[in-house]
């Protein structure tokens, strides 16, 4: 009977840590997007889906809050001060050709990022095969690597390249275009940051107005 019990609570403990292994608790963040007219609302769904994934191996839930304004001059809905902001822009004036966003940053981060649709399409052209959704949301992964990794974050490989070729884009055709595992790390102490500074501004806020959760 005893051995039994003991081969019993050792098939609980396997399936609990079996579950845990597949059912991480990952830190998740909110990232609102400012949409343009030039994608559809199918086109953005996809982008999100390939970033989500792209943070899911790196140990990151995304939460998406798309702007009902499509008008990428407008937006009447303010993000929360913890809370990225990624605006998708038809073109840039001011940067060179090789960049395909521009990341608010300082030595800890940012919160805001634009991304310009005619350099994504450029690189698209280097290789068609691959989606341009799929394309979107890969960089739109990079640019929010900027915004959590902070300054001085990109790397001689892997997603956070400063510059995409045919190489880069096979890659992201396969999903293998990545966070490495140091970044990842760095990725979730960020995520974690962010989400401490949350809590802590909701109980103040929650403070202030004598409520209670």
């Amino acid at each position: 009977m005893a051995r039994t019990k003991i081969l019993l609570l050792c098939l609980i403990l396997g399936w609990a840590l079996a579950s845990l292994a597949q059912n991480p608790v990952y830190p998740q963040i909110t990232v609102s997007v400012r949409s343009s007219p030039q994608i559809s609302d199918s086109q953005l769904i996809d982008a999100e889906k390939t970033a989500s994934r792209v943070f899911e191996k790196a140990g990151i839930v995304i939460r998406w809050m798309n702007s009902a304004n499509r008008d990428a001059d407008a937006l009447d809905v303010s993000p929360a001060p913890t809370d990225l902001s990624v605006q998708l822009l038809p073109h840039s004036r001011n940067l060179s050709d090789d960049a395909f966003g521009v990341s608010f940053l300082d030595a800890s981060g940012g919160v805001y990022a634009d991304i310009f649709l005619d350099r994504v399409q450029r690189l698209h052209a280097l290789d068609p095969r691959v989606s341009s959704s799929r394309l979107l949301g890969t960089v739109v992964a990079h640019e929010l690597g900027h915004l959590l990794l902070g300054q001085h974050s990109h790397t001689e490989r892997g997603l956070m390249q400063p510059r995409w070729q045919r190489e880069e884009l096979k890659k992201i055709g396969q999903g293998n275009l990545l966070f490495d595992p140091t970044q990842s790390a760095q990725l979730r102490a960020r995520a974690r940051v962010l989400i401490d500074r949350n809590t802590a501004a909701m109980v103040a806020a929650k403070s202030e107005r004598g409520g209670n959760f």
